[in-house]
Parts: C-alpha cells; sequence; structure tokens
C-alpha cells in the first residue's frame, strides 16, 4: 500500500505541467489567429472605405459643383477635399496596420486621446470667454 501511495505522490514535474502548458499554447496559437483575421479585416475595410472616399468625391466634382458658385461652391470645394485627406489617411493607415500589427490597438487609442483632448479644449474655450467678459 506504501508503494501505490508514493508512486502515485510522485509524479513527475513534467507531467504534471504538461497539461496547462498546451492549454496556453492552445489560447496563444487562437488568440494569435483571432488578431490577424481581426487585422486583416481593418486593414480590409481601411482600403476599401479610403479608396471610397478619394475616388467618389473626385467622380462626382464636376456634378457636386454644377449650379453652384461664390461661398457655396468653396465650402464644396472644402468637404470634397477634407474627404479625400481622411480617404488617403485611411489607405496610409491600412498599410501601417497591415506592416505593423501594433497599430491596431495604438491608433485607436490615439484617435481617442485626439477626441477627448480636443473636447476639452472645446469646453475650456467658452469658460475662458465668460471670464474676460
Amino acid at each position: 500500500m506504501d508503494r501505490a501511495v508514493e508512486s502515485g505522490g510522485n509524479r513527475s514535474v513534467a507531467t504534471s505541467i504538461a497539461l496547462p502548458v498546451l492549454a496556453v499554447a492552445a489560447a496563444a496559437l487562437v488568440g494569435w489567429l483571432l488578431l490577424l483575421l481581426v487585422k486583416g479585416i481593418v486593414v480590409v475595410l481601411c482600403y476599401a472605405v479610403g479608396a471610397a472616399l478619394v475616388v467618389v468625391p473626385l467622380v462626382m466634382s464636376r456634378r457636386l459643383l454644377a449650379g453652384h458658385s461664390g461661398g457655396d461652391r468653396w465650402r464644396r470645394v472644402r468637404d470634397m477635399a477634407t474627404a479625400v485627406l481622411i480617404g488617403a489617411g485611411l489607405i496610409v493607415t491600412g498599410y501601417y496596420v497591415a506592416r505593423h500589427g501594433w497599430l491596431l490597438v495604438a491608433v485607436p487609442a490615439g484617435l481617442l486621446a485626439l477626441s477627448r483632448l480636443a473636447g476639452g479644449v472645446g469646453r475650456m474655450l467658452p469658460g475662458r470667454r465668460a471670464e474676460r467678459s
């Protein structure tokens, strides 16, 4: 009986950690494959939406500007140029996300930080104007 207890209690270290090591390796593999899938979807969407934002305003520019003059025409030109610049930015972002996967986290975090910063500055400006009056 002592021999049965001794043999069951003295499992080797390799056999006792084999299952947790395999579980962690499987989880890492699944996580890596999901990251590649999400990265691929983000890159394809960046390219598709960016190309649409570049091509559509340029192709439709004559129709969008027809019948407008003066300030309204310049506002439309500004809006089309903004769409083209945003589209070009999306294409460049898609290119760099495809090359460097860590940007998949960094770009949205940076955009969120910029939006929070812009919102904070926007809230500060009216308050400063009120203090001056």
